[in-house]
């Protein structure tokens, strides 16, 4: 805390005239330079703005700066395959520069998929935490809350022809696997960061 407030060392250190902070931006690919039989060193990032331009940025020559790649489980090797680094077979085929072949990358990875039903209440219920209504046969947990909706905008009734917005109460089932699925490779399916890559299991 800091003068009654929530802080931290990045809201301590970092000064906002020495940070840009770029919104509906979409790195398409990391720089990487190899100098000798170095390994490869990434200096900068290639991205997209909303409408579709390409830019550079790089990090200051000198500096202690560093690239830090946060895309997510599925996202990150996409974007280390679309950057060079990956399985060289695959990256060829897309006829991708092959910087680093590393062919464990988008390998053994696993995710806790999940199902949401939102059902909206017209009257008020209780509200509660989640709580296991039931398991499967198949190994899946059905859990179940009610409470505020958080989304009220996002829940409509269509059924009698009109439109009608929930914004009070919700019953939310919740439907996933009693263990993380495994995926076996991750794959691209276009030179584009902005579009998902495929998961087999």
């Amino acid at each position: 805390m800091c003068l009654g407030r929530r802080s931290g060392p990045l809201l301590l250190q970092l000064l906002p005239s020495s940070l840009t902070v770029l919104l509906r931006a979409i790195v398409q690919r990391i720089l990487f330079r190899k100098r000798g039989g170095q390994t490869p060193q990434a200096y900068g990032v290639l991205y997209s703005d909303e409408m579709g331009d390409m830019h550079e940025a790089y990090v200051k020559d000198g500096s202690a700066g560093e690239i830090i790649l946060s895309a997510g489980a599925l996202g990150s090797p996409q974007l280390l395959m679309l950057s060079g680094v990956g399985p060289s077979e695959h990256l060829r085929s897309f006829g991708i520069e092959v910087v680093l072949d590393q062919p464990m990358i988008g390998r053994g990875m696993s995710d806790n998929p999940m199902n949401i039903i939102t059902v909206p209440s017209p009257q008020p219920v209780e509200i509660s935490s989640i709580q296991v209504a039931g398991i499967t046969h198949s190994g899946n947990y059905i859990e179940s809350f009610t409470g505020f909706n958080l989304a009220a905008s996002l829940v409509h009734d269509t059924s009698g022809g009109g439109t009608e917005t929930f914004d009070q109460v919700v019953f939310r089932f919740l439907s996933k696997l009693d263990e993380d699925s495994n995926y076996d490779k991750t794959r691209l399916t276009l030179d584009d960061a902005s579009r998902n890559s495929t998961w087999s299991m």
